[in-house]
């Protein structure tokens, strides 16, 4: 149901972690592009050549701390270009919630130009994963063990073509 709100109010197009077998957009990036590169993957979300994106993204990361922290650097890097050649970029950021005093919470902070919303969820559950892999309760959600922090980062640009003019529903 996430992914219908993301595609529908914000025109997300694509992931920033994915895997072919866990894929909900057409577009996406993933862990392994050398073997994903075939089912479509557009290589690792944090690869060198990946300095310039543009359009909507939802970006769901590892939720250990060194992978959200090098999450929100690399948007950072990618927004401050796509501000700088007056593009669009637009990204929807999920991940388990850190103290307001952590690296990756600090990281957030210098992100405070492109942020236009947040908010934390508590009550919800993820899709597992995994489902190309035997599951013995049979139960393809999972409950997380804290509340979840969720960004809307946006370029100045991406703000006016996914947000604008738009009313909170």
């Amino acid at each position: 149901k996430v992914f219908d709100v993301l595609r529908k109010y914000l025109q997300v197009e694509g992931e920033c972690f994915a895997s072919p077998l866990n894929r909900r957009l057409k577009k996406f990036y993933s862990a392994f592009p050398d073997t994903d590169q075939c089912f479509g993957s557009l290589g690792s979300f944090f690869s060198p050549n990946n300095s310039r994106m543009v359009g909507s993204w939802e970006c769901n990361p590892p939720f250990d701390v060194k992978s959200v922290k090098n999450t929100i650097d690399k948007i950072k890097n990618l927004l401050e270009t796509a501000e700088s050649l007056d593009e669009a970029l637009s990204f929807a950021v999920f991940f388990a919630q850190f103290s307001s005093q952590s690296e990756v919470m600090q990281s957030v902070r210098k992100l405070q130009k492109f942020l236009r919303a947040e908010t934390t969820v508590v009550d919800h559950v993820y899709l597992y994963g995994f489902q190309h892999r035997f599951n013995r309760g049979g139960d393809k959600h999972w409950r997380p063990d804290r509340p979840t922090s969720v960004f809307l980062f946006q370029s100045s640009f991406g703000f006016v073509k996914y947000c604008r003019g738009k009313r909170s529903e």
